[in-house]
C-alpha cells in the first residue's frame, strides 16, 4: 500500500517516506532517514514500472516504443538524468545543514502536491 501513494500522487518514494521515518524512529538521524527513503525510492520504482508495463500490455492505441503505458524513450531520458544528478544530490545531502535538507524537503513535497491536487482539479 505504500507504493500505492506514491503512484496516484505522482512522485518518488522518498518525499513521503522520509518525514514518516523520522517521526516513527525519533532517534533515526534526518540524513539517515533521507538515505533510507531514497534507497526505498528503487524498489518502489521497478514495482511501479512493472506494474504500467503489465496492465498496459493489451491496449492498443499506445504510441510507438512503448512497453505497455511506459513509453522506452521517456524512461530512458529519465534513467540517464537520475544517473546523471545522483551523484550531486548525495554530496548535497552531506554538505548541508539538516534544517535546510528538512526545509528543502518539505518545499519538494509541497511542490509535487500542489502540482497534483491542481492536476486533479
Amino acid at each position: 500500500m505504500d507504493g500505492l501513494d506514491h503512484v496516484v500522487a505522482g512522485e518518488r518514494a522518498d518525499h513521503l517516506d522520509a518525514p514518516s521515518r523520522e517521526y516513527q524512529l525519533p532517534a533515526l538521524p534526518a540524513r539517515t532517514a533521507i538515505g533510507t527513503a531514497s534507497a526505498i525510492a528503487l524498489p518502489v520504482a521497478v514495482a511501479g514500472t512493472i506494474g504500467y508495463i503489465v496492465n498496459g500490455w493489451s491496449i492498443a492505441g499506445l504510441p510507438g516504443f512503448s512497453l505497455g503505458f511506459i513509453h522506452l524513450p521517456a524512461l530512458g531520458a529519465i534513467v540517464v538524468a537520475t544517473v546523471l544528478i545522483a551523484p550531486f544530490d548525495a554530496r548535497a545531502s552531506h554538505r548541508l545543514p539538516v534544517p535546510i535538507l528538512k526545509k528543502a524537503l518539505a518545499a519538494v513535497h509541497y511542490a509535487v502536491t500542489l502540482r497534483s491536487l491542481l492536476a486533479w482539479a
